[in-house]
C-alpha cells in the first residue's frame, strides 16, 4: 500500500470519519476527525464559517453532517510524524449502518413505469423537468477494495471533484462529480448548469432537442436564483464537458456577493438544483419523494471543503457510491422532459453505472 492507502485502511480500521478530496489540477487534500461528524440540523445564518468538510443529502430535513478536521495534509505521501499522529488516534466505537433498498426499485420495469408517471405529470403542466434515479446493489463487504476504487476513481475522472469519505453509521462515499454547487472565494462566487447526457462523441456533433431542453432549464432557473442575491451574475457560453465516458452540457456561472454578504441564502436557495431534482422545485421534489421509493441519501446532495465562510468549494455529489460492510451501492439517475423516452432513459441510468462498475472491477 501507499502512504495514503495505509492512512485510509488505518482510518476505517479505527473507525474515524475522514475525508480526501482532489480538485481538477490540484494534489490530494485529506482531512481527519477525532470525533463523530456533528450534524446541523438546519443550516445556521452562516454554516460556512465552519472549516472542515460539510456533506448534505438530497432531503435536507435530514440535517446536514459536518466533519472538524483534527489532522490534514496534503498530497499522496504522508510524513512520519502525520502517521504517527494517525496512530495515536483513539479509534471511535463502531457505529450501525442502515443499508435497506428494496428490490423493485432497482429493477427496469419499475423505473420505466415511473418516468412514465413522470412524462404524465409534464404533459399535465404540473411538472416542466424532474430527475429520477435509482440505485444498484451489490451485496458483500467491499471496504478492503476502497483504496483501490479511489485510486481508480482518481485516474478516471481528470477533470472532476473526487472524493472519498467516511461517515461511521453512514457509509463510505466514494464519488466523481463534474458539477460544481457554488463555490466562494472573498466575494466572488461561481456555480455551474450541468445537465443532458451522452456517449462521447466526435468534436463538434449537435446535441439532441431533449438533451438542450433540459440543460437550458437548469441554467434559466439557476440564473434566476443567483440574480436574486448577487449584484452581476455572468453566464459564459454553454460547452460540452465529458466526465468519463459520458460527456454533459454545461454552462459556466460567475457572480459577485454584496460585500460582507453571507453565502448561506444562497446556497438554501440553489440546493436541490433541477440538474438533481426538476422544475417547479417543490412539486419535482414531493413528486420525487413520493414515486422513487428509496433514501437518495448523500447522492445528489452536496458536499465539499470549508475553509472559511468566504472560501469554500461546494460540489453536487454525483457519480458515487455507497460502501458498507452488507453491500456496494451504485447511483444513477436522469433528466426527464417531455421529449424523453422511457426506455432510452433506463438506459441512460445503465451507462452511468456501468461506468462506475469498471472503477471496482479494474
Amino acid at each position: 500500500m501507499t502512504g495514503i492507502e495505509q492512512i485510509w485502511s488505518t482510518c476505517l480500521n479505527k473507525n474515524l470519519p475522514f475525508f480526501s478530496f482532489r480538485k481538477p489540477g490540484q494534489p490530494l487534500f485529506t482531512g481527519i476527525g477525532n470525533k463523530p461528524a456533528e450534524i446541523l440540523k438546519d443550516l445556521p445564518e452562516d454554516p460556512l464559517s465552519c472549516p472542515g468538510f460539510i456533506v448534505s443529502p438530497f432531503d435536507t430535513a435530514k440535517g446536514f453532517f459536518l466533519i472538524r478536521t483534527h489532522i490534514s495534509f496534503a498530497g499522496d505521501s504522508v510524513s512520519p510524524a502525520t502517521v504517527s499522529k494517525i496512530d495515536s488516534l483513539q479509534g471511535l466505537p463502531a457505529a450501525s449502518t442502515e443499508d435497506t433498498i428494496p428490490n423493485e426499485v432497482c429493477s427496469q420495469e419499475r423505473f420505466v413505469q415511473k418516468v412514465k408517471k413522470a412524462i404524465k405529470q409534464i404533459e399535465d403542466k404540473k411538472l416542466d423537468k424532474v430527475v429520477l434515479s435509482h440505485p444498484y446493489r451489490i451485496n458483500g463487504n467491499h471496504i478492503s477494495k476502497v483504496p483501490h476504487i479511489v485510486h481508480s476513481t482518481l485516474k478516471a475522472y481528470p477533470h472532476a471533484f473526487v472524493s472519498v469519505l467516511n461517515l461511521p453509521g453512514h457509509g463510505i462515499w466514494i464519488g466523481a462529480t463534474p458539477e460544481l454547487l457554488l463555490s466562494r472565494h472573498g466575494n466572488e462566487l461561481a456555480t455551474t448548469a450541468l445537465a443532458g447526457t451522452r456517449q462521447v462523441s466526435p468534436a463538434g456533433t449537435p446535441w439532441d432537442a431533449k438533451n438542450i431542453e433540459e440543460q437550458k432549464i437548469v441554467e434559466q432557473y439557476i440564473t434566476g436564483i443567483c440574480r436574486q442575491f448577487c449584484t452581476t451574475v455572468e453566464a459564459l457560453p454553454t460547452a460540452t464537458a465529458r466526465a468519463g465516458h459520458i460527456e454533459h452540457l454545461l454552462t459556466k456561472i460567475n457572480m459577485k456577493l454584496p460585500a460582507g454578504t453571507p453565502a448561506a441564502p444562497l446556497l438554501r436557495a440553489l440546493h436541490p438544483t433541477p440538474a438533481v431534482c426538476g422544475s417547479p422545485k417543490e412539486e419535482s421534489r414531493s413528486f420525487i419523494l413520493a414515486e422513487e421509493g428509496y433514501d437518495r441519501c448523500f447522492f445528489s446532495g452536496f458536499l465539499g471543503h470549508i475553509s472559511s465562510a468566504t472560501d469554500f468549494d461546494l460540489y453536487v455529489n454525483l457519480r458515487c457510491m455507497r460502501v458498507t460492510p452488507h453491500a456496494t451501492t451504485l447511483y444513477a439517475g436522469c433528466g426527464i422532459t417531455a421529449h424523453s423516452n422511457p426506455q432510452k432513459e433506463w438506459e441512460e441510468t445503465e451507462t452511468k453505472i456501468d461506468t462506475l462498475l469498471t472503477l471496482i472491477d479494474s
